[in-house]
């Protein structure tokens, strides 16, 4: 299943699982991680403007061990930043 956001605020409501498949078909290197390269050209992908610098604000949020990558667990942290910050709407 291919999940494509063109802009937030005109999605319908996503659940947890549909936000980590999206996010994870951004995994070019298919190593399970999301880096900070795949988590702007998932921003980019769902026209979210200021890309760059969200993703950057975004990994920084949800990146609990600091080592640049985020994990199944650490996706779940990017869920506050997305409904707050990017005006997502998903749900558990």
């Amino acid at each position: 299943m291919t999940i494509v956001l063109k802009c937030a605020h005109c999605q319908p409501s996503l659940s947890l699982e549909d936000f980590k498949r999206w996010l994870k078909q951004f995994d070019r290197n298919g190593d399970g991680l999301i880096s900070k390269r795949e988590l702007r050209a998932a921003m980019r992908s769902a026209s979210v403007r200021l890309s760059w610098f969200k993703s950057q604000e975004g990994m920084r949020e949800a990146d609990a061990n600091g080592d640049g990558l985020l994990d199944d667990e650490e996706m779940e942290n990017l869920v506050a930043f997305a409904q707050n910050r990017l005006g997502m709407k998903i749900v558990a």
